[in-house]
C-alpha cells in the first residue's frame, strides 16, 4: 500500500491520480478479487478495514474513511 497516488513526481492534489491508491489484502474474511476497480479506496479506509476484520466497535467519530464490504466475505 502507498500513503497517496501522483502525477510524475508531485502529490498531494485532489484528483483521482492522487488520491486513489493500490491497496492490497488477504485473508480468510477477504474476497479474492485480484486488481480490481469495484470500488474506490484511499488510505483512510485502512483503519476502518482494520477494525472490522478485529471486530472492533465504538470507533473514534474522527475518523472519515469506510469499510469497503466489497472486499470481504
Amino acid at each position: 500500500m502507498t500513503d497517496n497516488g501522483g502525477i510524475k513526481k508531485g502529490h498531494g492534489g485532489t484528483s483521482m491520480n492522487e488520491m486513489q491508491i493500490p491497496f492490497g489484502i488477504m485473508g480468510k474474511k477477504i474476497k479474492n478479487l485480484g486488481s480490481t476497480n469495484a470500488f474506490f479506496n484511499s488510505n483512510r479506509n485502512t483503519s476502518w478495514i482494520l477494525a472490522r476484520l478485529f471486530g472492533l466497535k465504538n470507533l473514534p467519530k474522527s475518523w472519515s474513511g469506510t469499510a469497503p464490504t466489497e472486499i470481504f466475505k
